[in-house]
Protein backbone atom coordinates (compact mmCIF):
# COMPACT_ATOMS: atom_id res chain seq x y z
CA UNK A 1 0.00 0.00 0.00
CA UNK A 2 1.37 3.74 -1.22
CA UNK A 3 -0.37 6.92 -2.13
CA UNK A 4 -1.16 7.39 -5.62
CA UNK A 5 -1.85 10.70 -5.10
CA UNK A 6 -2.30 13.06 -1.76
CA UNK A 7 -5.99 12.00 -1.46
CA UNK A 8 -5.94 8.88 -2.64
CA UNK A 9 -3.91 5.12 -1.47
CA UNK A 10 -3.06 2.20 -4.32
CA UNK A 11 -3.83 -1.11 -2.40
CA UNK A 12 -2.20 -3.94 -4.97
CA UNK A 13 -2.87 -7.29 -4.85
CA UNK A 14 -0.77 -10.04 -7.14
CA UNK A 15 -0.42 -13.67 -7.12
CA UNK A 16 -1.51 -16.81 -8.98
CA UNK A 17 -5.18 -16.71 -7.29
CA UNK A 18 -5.37 -12.88 -8.09
CA UNK A 19 -8.85 -14.03 -10.33
CA UNK A 20 -10.59 -15.72 -7.18
CA UNK A 21 -10.39 -11.45 -5.68
CA UNK A 22 -11.39 -10.44 -8.98
CA UNK A 23 -14.81 -13.01 -9.26
CA UNK A 24 -16.62 -13.43 -12.00
CA UNK A 25 -17.91 -10.35 -14.32
CA UNK A 26 -15.50 -8.76 -11.36
CA UNK A 27 -18.68 -8.48 -8.44
CA UNK A 28 -15.97 -9.20 -5.91
CA UNK A 29 -13.56 -7.44 -6.97
CA UNK A 30 -16.26 -4.41 -6.83
CA UNK A 31 -17.40 -5.63 -3.38
CA UNK A 32 -13.98 -5.84 -1.87
CA UNK A 33 -13.54 -2.06 -3.60
CA UNK A 34 -16.52 -0.82 -2.02
CA UNK A 35 -15.59 -2.50 1.57
CA UNK A 36 -11.90 -0.85 1.85
CA UNK A 37 -13.02 2.29 0.31
CA UNK A 38 -15.76 2.80 3.43
CA UNK A 39 -13.48 1.73 6.00
CA UNK A 40 -10.48 3.48 4.74
CA UNK A 41 -12.06 6.83 3.70
CA UNK A 42 -14.08 7.31 6.78
CA UNK A 43 -11.36 5.91 8.81
CA UNK A 44 -8.42 7.83 7.62
CA UNK A 45 -10.44 10.42 4.84
CA UNK A 46 -8.34 8.70 1.51
CA UNK A 47 -9.88 7.46 -1.39
CA UNK A 48 -8.61 4.12 -2.49
CA UNK A 49 -7.16 2.65 -6.16
CA UNK A 50 -7.08 -1.06 -5.76
CA UNK A 51 -5.06 -2.85 -8.38
CA UNK A 52 -5.74 -6.87 -8.55
CA UNK A 53 -3.51 -8.46 -11.20
CA UNK A 54 -4.17 -5.09 -13.36
CA UNK A 55 -7.31 -6.21 -13.37
CA UNK A 56 -8.50 -1.96 -12.77
CA UNK A 57 -6.14 -1.01 -15.38
CA UNK A 58 -7.12 -3.74 -17.97
CA UNK A 59 -10.78 -2.20 -17.23
CA UNK A 60 -9.46 1.43 -17.83
CA UNK A 61 -7.99 0.94 -21.25
CA UNK A 62 -10.87 -1.03 -22.32
CA UNK A 63 -13.13 1.89 -21.37
CA UNK A 64 -10.62 4.25 -23.14
CA UNK A 65 -11.33 2.50 -26.40
CA UNK A 66 -14.99 2.32 -26.15
CA UNK A 67 -15.03 5.77 -25.35
CA UNK A 68 -13.54 6.58 -28.46
CA UNK A 69 -16.74 6.44 -29.91
CA UNK A 70 -18.91 8.02 -27.70
CA UNK A 71 -16.73 11.20 -27.77
CA UNK A 72 -16.70 11.28 -31.43
CA UNK A 73 -20.40 11.28 -31.39
CA UNK A 74 -20.60 14.09 -28.77
CA UNK A 75 -17.90 16.19 -31.59
CA UNK A 76 -20.27 15.32 -34.33
CA UNK A 77 -23.24 15.64 -32.84
CA UNK A 78 -23.03 17.61 -29.18
CA UNK A 79 -24.13 14.73 -27.08
CA UNK A 80 -24.13 11.34 -26.32
CA UNK A 81 -24.45 7.99 -24.04
CA UNK A 82 -22.96 5.44 -22.93
CA UNK A 83 -24.83 1.67 -23.03
CA UNK A 84 -25.68 0.65 -19.83
CA UNK A 85 -22.87 0.54 -17.38
CA UNK A 86 -22.80 -0.44 -13.42
CA UNK A 87 -20.38 -0.34 -10.71
CA UNK A 88 -16.45 0.82 -11.58
CA UNK A 89 -17.27 0.87 -15.49
CA UNK A 90 -19.65 3.68 -14.95
CA UNK A 91 -17.05 5.75 -12.36
CA UNK A 92 -14.34 5.72 -15.20
CA UNK A 93 -17.22 6.42 -17.87
CA UNK A 94 -18.20 9.40 -15.99
CA UNK A 95 -14.81 10.70 -15.01
CA UNK A 96 -13.00 10.05 -18.21
CA UNK A 97 -16.10 12.09 -20.05
CA UNK A 98 -15.67 14.79 -17.54
CA UNK A 99 -12.01 15.15 -18.36
CA UNK A 100 -12.66 15.20 -21.83
CA UNK A 101 -15.63 17.91 -21.89
CA UNK A 102 -15.40 19.81 -18.58
CA UNK A 103 -17.62 22.42 -20.38
CA UNK A 104 -20.26 20.12 -21.22
CA UNK A 105 -23.06 18.53 -18.61
CA UNK A 106 -21.82 15.00 -18.04
CA UNK A 107 -23.90 13.19 -15.47
CA UNK A 108 -25.12 9.29 -14.78
CA UNK A 109 -29.10 8.83 -15.81
CA UNK A 110 -31.03 5.87 -15.82
CA UNK A 111 -32.94 4.63 -18.82
CA UNK A 112 -36.61 3.63 -18.99
CA UNK A 113 -35.05 0.03 -17.95
CA UNK A 114 -33.61 1.46 -15.03
CA UNK A 115 -29.63 0.89 -16.58
CA UNK A 116 -27.15 3.73 -15.40
CA UNK A 117 -25.74 5.48 -18.50
CA UNK A 118 -22.93 8.43 -18.62
CA UNK A 119 -24.78 11.13 -20.33
CA UNK A 120 -22.79 14.21 -22.54
CA UNK A 121 -25.09 17.19 -23.66
CA UNK A 122 -25.51 20.78 -23.47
Amino acid sequence: MRLYNPQTLLIEINGPDSALIIGEKGYRYNALSYLLFNWIHYKHNYNIRLEVASFLKDQEEMMEVYLQGVMMAVHEVGKAQTKPLDGMLLHIALKRLREAFPNKHVVIEQNSQHESVVVVND
